[in-house]
């Protein structure tokens, strides 16, 4: 993980902050972060059902590892800090969440899920991946 901790330090919550502030220093400072960018509530525009940025106003922090490189834990340890303050993951890039916890963090998760089932009732742009997470058997 990455925590830095100054000498006496005495605020219970500081090793988070540092851990929170150290991570994005580490971002920002680190070529596999490709954006860092506000994205505006887009649910008062148009309703992106599963747009990371629905219903809120929300910052999104894209990182990348090279395909050759092992990134599981750098990205583990990101998600963790992430999402202890809030963050939602994208669902359609690589995460450790399961299906119920994208659910929860999705407000219209299930509304998607029906509208597609109606545009696409026999799972032709289903591949293996959103099959997993629509949980048809199509």
């Amino acid at each position: 993980m990455l925590t830095r901790v100054g000498k006496g330090e005495t605020d219970p919550g500081a090793v988070e902050k540092l851990t929170v502030q150290n991570l994005l220093d580490d971002l920002l400072l680190d070529y596999r972060v490709s954006k860092f960018s506000t994205v505006d509530d887009c649910e008062s525009r148009v309703r992106l059902h599963l747009s990371p940025a629905f219903g809120r106003k929300t910052i999104a922090i894209s990182i990348h590892e090279a395909a050759e490189t092992p990134y599981e834990n750098y990205f583990a340890d990101a998600q963790a800090v992430f999402l202890n303050h809030g963050g939602r993951p994208h669902w359609g890039k690589i995460h450790y969440c399961s299906v119920d916890q994208l659910r929860a963090f999705y407000p219209e998760w299930e509304a998607f899920w029906d509208m597609r089932r109606r545009i696409d009732p026999g799972g032709i742009f289903l591949n293996d991946y959103m099959r997993k997470l629509s949980g048809e058997s199509i």
